[in-house]
């Protein structure tokens, strides 16, 4: 497919390369030239929100802010230039401009994000991955510990540890995908993965929570342990489960340990203010109901306590990862750089930066000078001028320059 285009095609040229690119993309040249040229067709088209979702997809990061920086102006530009609603039933004030809640875009309350992590439980297949987490293991471990558990645990364990095993697996795969998909503003529930794909999202998804959880979650247990006062204790737990959101969900989008560090998590929370307040209690309160049952079922059996929590709490993960990952695509703009992999001290207004700022940032390298075959350079630039074909001109120094004044230039 030939892919050579002109730099402003019209837009029923524009409207082909755009079918010709995603079909190019569909046959696997996923490339950081292809995402950009459809993302800049987008915008031609008018199509801001996919022409986001086109730059996102930029692995090189100085292009993918340039990219996003021009997206923003468009939008904004757009924006300006298409009257409000209310100047077209008030022409007379139509002078004022636009407000600034029409000149931005809808943000999003947490009661919307909330409504739309409910319903997501309720859309496409996710209603039976929700129906096989609530019935796996109360069927497996608790029906078959109350039958066999006094009798034989070992045959309870090894009855049960297949079927469990397989059902965590899937939601843990599929928790780490919904919050990624939701983070780029995906709407569709993302599709079962194949079994290797499926293992390595769940690897990741347990490992990243291993990590998360005992960094933030272990001094103030590990403090418990040891009979620490009180005051530190809960003071401790309660900064942990407060960041554990941001943490954990930058975490899945970065991948790498700096979305761990304090400065970044202490920024993404300053930034985005009350808004991450209410965020972390929702998630508190959506693991609420599993502490509850932990402490009602203290003492009884094991398989119960395991039968009754493990429900509740994966249901709780799934619906907590479509919460932060719709979440963190509304919020993006605030987190700015905290988003991206590496990008610990970039403040939010650099994703808008214009472009120039992103290429002064990089170093520039200088190709070394190279040399003209079969030419020598007559002279050192020390060297006095040779002036024997200049039969008017004169060489001063500076005292005599300096004393010969303006009659100088005209020897």
């Amino acid at each position: 497919m030939n892919l050579e285009h002109p730099s402003h095609p019209p837009l029923a040229a524009a409207q082909q390369r755009y079918d010709e690119l995603h079909l190019a993309i569909e046959r696997g040249m996923d490339a950081d030239e292809s995402w950009q040229e459809l993302a800049s067709i987008c915008l031609q088209l008018g199509e801001h929100a996919e022409a986001e979702s086109c730059a996102r997809r930029v692995r090189t990061v100085t292009l993918r802010l340039s990219l996003l920086s021009k997206i923003t102006r468009e939008r904004a530009r757009a924006a300006v230039a298409r009257p409000p609603e209310s100047h077209r039933k008030a022409p007379a004030a139509s002078d004022a401009g636009p407000t600034r809640a029409d000149a931005e875009p809808h943000q999003p309350t947490l009661r919307e994000h909330v409504v739309d992590a409910l319903q997501f439980l309720l859309h496409q297949h996710m209603p039976w991955l929700a129906l096989m987490t609530l019935l796996a293991f109360p069927l497996v471990v608790g029906l078959g510990g109350h039958l066999i558990a006094d009798r034989s645990p070992m045959l309870l364990l090894a009855i049960a540890t297949v079927p469990c095993l397989c059902v965590l697996m899937l939601v843990a795969a599929m928790a780490r995908r919904v919050l990624l998909a939701s983070a780029e503003g995906h709407g569709e529930v993302p599709q079962v993965p194949a079994f290797g794909e499926l293992a390595c999202d769940a690897g990741a998804f347990v490992g990243d929570a291993l990590l998360v959880g005992g960094l933030l979650l272990g001094p103030g247990f590990t403090a418990a342990l040891l009979a620490a006062p009180a005051l530190s204790t809960l003071l401790g737990l309660a900064v942990g489960t407060f960041l554990m959101p941001l943490a954990w969900a930058l975490r899945q989008l970065r991948g790498d340990l700096a979305a761990l560090s304090p400065v970044t998590l202490m920024r993404g929370a300053r930034r985005c203010g009350a808004d991450y307040v209410g965020l972390a209690a929702t998630v508190v309160a959506a693991f609420a109901p599993v502490l509850a049952t932990a402490l009602v079922l203290k003492g009884h059996a094991e398989w119960l306590q395991v039968a009754a929590l493990t429900p509740l709490g994966l249901l709780a993960t799934l619906f907590a990862s479509r919460l932060l990952g719709t979440w963190l695509d509304a919020h993006r703009q605030r987190l700015g750089g905290l988003v991206l992999p590496g990008a610990l001290n970039e403040a939010p207004q650099e994703v808008a930066a214009e472009p120039a700022a992103a290429a002064e940032a990089a170093p520039v390298s200088r190709p070394a000078p190279r040399s003209i075959e079969g030419r020598q350079p007559q002279r050192k630039p020390t060297d006095q001028p040779d002036l024997r074909n200049m039969a008017s001109a004169t060489v001063l120094s500076g005292a005599a320059r300096s004393h010969a004044g303006a009659a100088a230039k005209h020897v």
